[in-house]
């Protein structure tokens, strides 16, 4: 049986190809915003679907990294997170990340993106005006 999402089909269970998932992009002047809910694709795919699109970076983006686990993470998986947190640095992008990405994950990012990398919990506001990213 394959691993990861699933969806049912009359063959039996398939991965999931989240064609069918969408993202939001928001201008707010020259500020470009990018909204994602859980990122089943991975946050890397996403961007590189954003640069092809529109040929840059988001200025910001808003979105889960679906990292969370409920068990504790292998060697491997810490390994990728930080993998993810290195190629995400290489962008000038301020990224605000939530719910399924867990606090872990982050907690492994954060050191490696520093104040480019926020966390923000339900309930809370964020603001990326005046130049100075917030929450």
């Amino acid at each position: 049986m394959p691993r990861g999402i699933l969806f049912k089909e009359s063959s039996g269970f398939e991965r999931d190809n989240f064609l069918h998932e969408q993202y939001l992009v928001v201008r707010d002047g020259e500020t470009r915003i990018l909204l994602s809910g859980c990122a089943h694709n991975g946050m890397l795919s996403i961007l590189d679907a954003f640069r092809d699109k529109y040929d840059a970076a988001p200025d910001v983006v808003i979105s889960g990294f679906h990292l969370m686990k409920k068990t504790e993470y292998s060697k491997e998986e810490i390994q990728e997170i930080t993998d993810i947190g290195n190629e995400l640095k290489k962008y000038s992008t301020h990224i605000i990340t939530c719910h399924c990405t867990g606090e872990t994950a982050y907690e492994i990012m954060k050191p490696i993106m520093g104040e480019q990398l926020q966390y923000v919990h339900c309930g809370e506001e964020v603001n990326w005006r005046n130049d100075k990213y917030r929450h």
